[in-house]
């Protein structure tokens, strides 16, 4: 794929997000703080053209993963990554007292034999 095809999809990408959020980029630039002149900029000449602080800030603020976006060109959704789900789940984790740790340590280990078991059937 063209590079500058590449970079049109990220911008019509986020632009639709943005849109399918916060009905437009006036709403988008006020509750987000972000300066409305660099948000519209950004559209206006393609986020080739803009600061990857720029783009990290817009896709913070839209809750959706960076990575996708540029290795992707999809949006996926921050709740939606393995990292995110990973992370609640070591927070939760951490949560428990001892002897829940431990059980769920058990629980876990029992998973792992069962799938063992089935991969090598």
């Amino acid at each position: 794929m063209q590079e500058e095809n590449k970079y049109k999809i990220m911008t019509d990408l986020l632009l639709n997000e943005i849109k399918l959020q916060f009905g437009n980029l006036h709403k988008f630039a006020s509750l987000s703080g972000l300066n409305y002149q660099t948000i519209n900029s950004m559209f206006k000449r393609g986020i080739k053209n803009s600061s990857i602080d720029s783009i990290k800030k817009v896709c913070a603020y839209l809750e959706i993963d960076i990575v996708s976006l540029i290795y992707e060109l999809k949006i996926v959704k921050i709740k939606d990554t393995e990292k995110y789900k990973e992370n609640l789940f070591l927070s939760k984790f951490k949560m428990l007292d001892a002897q829940q740790k431990k059980l769920l340590m058990d629980y876990i280990d029992l998973l792992l034999m069962a799938k063992s078991k089935e991969d090598d059937e």
